[in-house]
């Protein structure tokens, strides 16, 4: 891997991740385009190092937040943060899907991503007409974005995407589900820490087969600045507009994707 494919990779996971358009299925197409060769646990494990830069920048932003919920774990969201990672958390460990589940997916896994934001653009607008939103987290709100996190765990759907549609689904301000999306993102990115940083413990993969340390530093470094650059326009964006940008986008590289792989064959994707 070489200098230009870890910068590359650092800001592709910086931007996509914090948008809701699934780093995950970005990083895939990444790969693919720049033939990068790494094997296969080496390589994601250079993709969990990214999201350690990404964990940064949530924990720096929702600072506050979090000191809050450490210091009032009754009375603060925590309780419903955990119980929004709970379902992932069952399903993550009863099924193993990114091994099911082939690089062909991604063309679709865009297509779902962009209904889910559909469907919040249209719920949201009705939700607003009706006058039947709220800003403060409830126990239903959590359980909902719970569960659709659980959609994310399909490799190129929209982690943020999903978890932010289902708390405009159940009711929640756009700016509100934004907010508790991101910090759903802190016990998700800690569990694929510990899941993939189990092989580096372990010896089964080491850092030198990941990466040169430079391409790593450089990596980490470009999504930690690229991450807080997506955080801040997307907390203004959302403030102003609805998701229907993202769902456009989604939809029209899924049948990009559809075509080039069924049709014009033109990338190896």
């Amino acid at each position: 891997m070489s200098l230009i494919h870890a910068a590359v990779l650092g800001i592709v996971q910086g931007i996509a991740e914090f948008l809701p358009i699934s780093s995950s299925g970005h990083l895939t197409i990444i790969e693919k385009l720049f033939g990068i060769t790494a094997s296969g646990d080496a390589l994601m494990l250079f993709n969990v190092l990214l999201h350690c830069g990404s964990l940064v920048v949530i924990l720096f932003e929702y600072r506050r937040e979090i000191i809050n919920m450490i210091c009032h774990p009754l009375k603060s969201d925590l309780k419903w943060l955990i119980l929004a990672t709970i379902p992932t958390v069952i399903a993550a460990l009863a099924f193993d899907l990114d091994d099911a589940l082939d690089d062909s997916f991604i063309c679709w896994a865009f297509l779902i991503t962009s209904v889910i934001l559909t469907l919040s653009v249209l719920i949201g607008r009705k939700r607003a007409a009706d006058g039947t939103t709220h800003e403060r987290v409830r126990w239903y709100d959590a359980l909902v974005m719970g569960l659709m996190q659980v959609l994310s765990i399909l490799p190129g759907i929209s982690r943020f995407g999903s978890t932010a549609s289902g708390g405009i689904y159940s009711g929640l301000t756009r700016e509100k589900a934004l907010d508790f999306s991101f910090l759903m993102c802190i016990p998700a990115i800690c569990g694929s820490i510990l899941l993939e940083g189990k092989d580096l413990i372990t010896g089964e993969v080491s850092v030198a087969q990941t990466a040169p340390p430079a391409a790593i530093i450089l990596g980490v470094a470009l999504a930690m600045v690229m991450g807080f650059i997506a955080v801040r326009f997307i907390k203004w964006f959302i403030r102003r507009h609805t998701l229907a940008l993202f769902a456009f986008y989604t939809f029209l590289l899924s049948a990009f994707l559809i075509l080039n792989r069924y049709a014009l064959k033109l990338f190896d994707i």
